[in-house]
């Protein structure tokens, strides 16, 4: 049974939550780098073993992925309700699946979502 939602609510209203858990893995993420780069470890080996570790890497490229996703949901809002049409018609903007902003976007929660290493 499908349910008629209207987009432009759902759209509105998964932007704040989306902000909202956002803004929770920005804390702990800016958290576990501060904690991981504050380690009692010689600062001649802090490079190598801090930096390079898989731990720091992996959190470096899910920070960059996450970011990107969230920057991109903040721009289609903006050019859903101000650049596109001057906002008279943001349904024709945000039903656009097929946008390069609306690509990108997935494009980067797809990234999150695809193994490192395929199985065979």
């Amino acid at each position: 049974m499908a349910v008629n939602i209207p987009l432009i609510p759902v759209t509105l209203a998964s932007l704040v939550l989306e902000s909202c858990f956002y803004g929770i893995f920005f804390l702990l993420s800016a958290s576990s780098f501060w904690l991981l780069l504050q380690r009692d470890v010689p600062r001649k080996s802090l490079v190598h073993s801090t930096v390079l570790s898989p731990y720091f890497v992996g959190t470096v490229a899910l920070s960059v992925f996450i970011t990107g996703h969230w920057v991109m949901s903040i721009y289609r809002i903006f050019q859903a309700f101000i650049y596109f049409d001057n906002g008279i018609f943001p349904l024709g903007f945000l039903g656009n699946l097929g946008h390069f902003s609306e690509t990108l976007k997935n494009s980067f929660l797809w990234r999150i979502s695809q193994p490192a290493i395929p199985s065979s």
